[in-house]
């Protein structure tokens, strides 16, 4: 079983499947009833917790009801639970500049020390034209262009880490 990583500044994190509008960082009954577990509330960090530690930061903060990184030194956040295969579905917005990520099958057991050592990334960032390390882009492995909005503008991310055969895994990102 493996951790979800957030690193540098995710905002918000949300479920919603069925299109129809409801509060942010809630579940429809469709969703509970698949098995979707809401990761971030809207209100508290109590899912998360730093890379290698107990706790969380005071950097991260929840503002809006987006999760924000305030200032330097909030280092990289993980989920609190562990997950095999998932299926995560989250809206996003970047600052200016901004380079973030969403890492998984995160090994805090290595002794290597950041998870982007560790772990594949689903990057974002402030667009730019290198396809395979701009926002959408499966960092240096797979490359994405122009799928991300502008800065401060909300993107739609679903990513599916699902069984394969043999034992294997199948990864699905848009």
């Amino acid at each position: 079983m493996y951790r979800l990583c957030f690193c540098v500044i995710l905002c918000s994190l949300t479920c919603s499947t069925d299109g129809s509008p409801r509060p942010l960082n809630t579940l429809s009954e469709r969703e509970a009833a698949q098995g979707f577990q809401l990761l971030f509330d809207g209100k508290s960090m109590d899912q998360w917790r730093n890379y290698r530690a107990e706790t969380i930061n005071p950097q991260w903060q929840v503002i809006d009801g987006a999760m924000v990184l305030t200032g330097k030194g909030g280092r990289d956040i993980v989920t609190k639970a562990q997950y095999g295969f998932f299926d995560l579905r989250l809206e996003w917005t970047i600052a200016k500049g901004g380079n973030s990520g969403i890492m998984f099958r995160v090994d805090e057991q290595t002794s290597k020390r950041l998870p982007w050592m560790v772990a594949p990334e689903y990057q974002l960032k402030d667009p730019y034209g290198k396809p395979r390390k701009s926002a959408g882009a499966l960092y240096g492995l797979a490359g994405a262009s122009d799928v991300a909005k502008g800065c401060g503008e909300w993107n739609s991310t679903r990513i599916l880490l699902a069984p394969g055969p043999n034992g294997t895994a199948i990864l699905q990102y848009w």
